[in-house]
């Protein structure tokens, strides 16, 4: 059974290897990250907003 797992690792690590062969060129690492930090801004701003709103709806009335 061992054996068994072994060649499947290695057959998997063999197509690993084709499929990083098929891969187009990377786009310049630069603007991936500008996206990906983007992105995260983004996220973390409808997150902020969310939670205001959940603020607002949560807070304790005012005694009157």
């Amino acid at each position: 059974f061992a054996v068994h797992m072994g060649l499947m690792e290695d057959d998997l690590q063999g197509r690993k290897e084709k499929m990083l062969v098929l891969k187009p060129p990377p786009e310049p690492p630069d603007a991936d990250l500008f996206a990906v930090v983007t992105e995260i801004k983004h996220i973390r701003d409808l997150t902020n907003i969310k939670n205001g709103i959940a603020q607002i709806l949560v807070a304790p009335k005012p005694p009157i």
